[in-house]
């Protein structure tokens, strides 16, 4: 498959007209910027952007190369409301938003490209060579049923080589990794441990290591720490899991007091909630002795409960909060930092924390949004006025009004099925989210020419590009709910590497 093209751009300079530019056949070397994740609601660089009069030049060639004094007025007004609208969503910023935001957003857009940057010359100088031919990569055979139990055996194995990568091989599924089962591999690794492994506890965002001296003894949370160093270096998710006490200490090695959410045990939570409301030394000596408190005795008060003051309040809770989030599991936190240290990324973590934040601590800039998928999968169109661009922009009007529905009722409903914007983009991508490495270059919709119009076909994927493909048949041109049917049917029915 060809190199896609760049990434559009776009910036607003003031009250003139825009002039879109950026989107041509042509197939530049891939930069930094191509490989940054879309972000609907922020401006992006204007490297490729100029202000003039009016002229419209869709990816691909959407429109026509033609006199523009030979389009009629509403052909025109079709492609520039096509393009504007379902290429980019929310991409046209007004002036407002821009000086209100600019300076935030030109931030974390430097961030990215810094990261990116990172961890490029880190792969370069910890691998030199190393990871540039897939064919040096270890294979790693993973049961998805059983894949905590096959990535500890890949990794903990006497001859794994952190230093040439992995390809990735999902038992019972044919195909060759150029991407999409890695990628789906680190993704379902952070669930698996999160979820599964008996390794992380605590709720959604604000993992920590459990306290599990088996796993210890075994070297787990050193096996979890190399598994997500291979993922930073490989462009994966890492772990962004945990909180930012827990980062703070895996990045400068001193623990930070977090806040109550931070603590794991969801009745210890609770109580220390309650805790924190008390306005009475009366009431806090009655609280901290009552049965429901007795974890306290572990957490290293060094005074009597009983003979609390109020002004003491506040130091109780911390010293829980720290004792669950820091000092219980000291050593599953060290002996996850040996295998960061393994891979070779903790020294570069240690260096400048801010920077690899988002891949330990969950960044809610990298939620998947429909403007980013617009971006990310660019239309295939056949020459206008052809008798399959017809059939295209129809498929085209369909996927459209499916991500518009999950824009505004928050899922699509067909039939006994629904799918979530995560559930799509995992089926698309194989990640449930956005990765803050993004994509090396833009996927594509191919629409499928089928030899009988009225077979039934489901849309199918290759996560690796990412590329989706549509058919070409009646049944889902046609009917918009058909259409829907199909692709949740798709979506469900394949929420792993390959096709449906």
């Amino acid at each position: 498959m060809s190199e896609c093209d760049n990434a559009p751009n776009l910036l607003v300079e003031g009250d003139d007209d825009v002039n879109f530019q950026g989107f041509g056949d042509t197939y530049d070397e891939l930069s930094l910027d191509d490989t940054l994740p879309f972000d609907s609601s922020r401006p992006q660089s204007s490297q490729h952007l100029s202000i003039s009069p009016v002229s419209v030049s869709p990816p691909n060639q959407l429109m026509d190369e033609d006199d523009p004094g030979e389009r009629s007025e509403e052909d025109a007004g079709r492609q520039f409301r096509m393009m504007v609208n379902n290429q980019y969503d929310e991409a046209v910023l007004s002036k407002e938003e821009d000086d209100g935001n600019s300076v935030t957003e030109v931030q974390e857009r430097s961030q990215r490209v810094k990261l990116q940057e990172e961890l490029r010359a880190l792969v370069n100088s910890l691998f030199p060579g190393s990871l540039e031919d897939p064919a040096n990569r270890q294979l790693v055979n993973i049961r998805r049923r059983k894949l905590w139990q096959d990535a500890c055996r890949a990794f903990g194995s006497p001859t794994f080589d952190v230093s040439r990568g992995i390809r990735v091989h999902f038992i019972g599924k044919s195909g060759v990794d150029g991407g999409g089962p890695q990628r789906e591999f680190y993704r379902l690794l952070v669930t698996t441990a999160c979820t599964m492994a008996g390794i992380l506890e605590g709720s959604d965002g604000r993992k920590v290591p459990m306290h599990n001296c088996a796993a210890i003894k075994a070297g787990k949370f050193k096996l979890l720490g190399m598994m997500a160093g291979m993922s930073m270096v490989d462009g994966g998710p890492g772990l962004p899991v945990f909180p930012e006490s827990v980062f703070h200490y895996i990045a400068k090695g001193i623990p930070r007091v977090g806040e109550v959410e931070d603590v794991p045990d969801p009745v210890v939570r609770k109580n220390l909630s309650q805790l924190t409301l008390v306005q009475t030394t009366e009431d806090l000596r009655n609280m901290v002795t009552s049965e429901d408190f007795v974890f306290l005795l572990d957490c290293g008060f060094p005074k009597p409960l009983a003979l609390l003051q109020l002004a003491e309040r506040d130091e109780v809770v911390e010293c829980a909060i720290v004792h669950y989030t820091h000092y219980r599991i000291r050593g599953e936190i060290d002996q996850l930092k040996e295998g960061l240290a393994k891979v070779g990324v903790l020294e570069a973590i240690t260096r400048d924390p801010d920077l690899f934040k988002p891949l330990f601590c969950w960044d809610s800039s990298l939620q998947v949004t429909t403007g980013y998928i617009r971006w990310l999968f660019d239309p295939k169109l056949s020459e206008v006025g052809s008798n399959a661009r017809s059939k295209e922009e129809d498929l085209l009007y369909n996927w459209e009004e499916y991500l518009k529905e999950i824009d505004d009722e928050g899922r699509a409903r067909a039939a006994d099925t629904e799918v979530t914007l995560e559930e799509l983009f995992a089926f698309l991508t194989g990640s449930h989210s956005i990765f803050p490495m993004g994509f090396e270059r833009r996927g594509s919709i191919i629409f499928i020419p089928l030899e009988n119009p009225k077979e039934s076909r489901l849309p199918s994927v290759s996560t690796c590009i990412p590329h989706l493909s549509i058919p070409i048949c009646n049944y889902i041109l046609e009917d918009f709910d058909n259409f829907k049917k199909q692709t949740n049917l798709a979506v469900l029915g394949s929420m792993e590497f390959g096709q449906p």
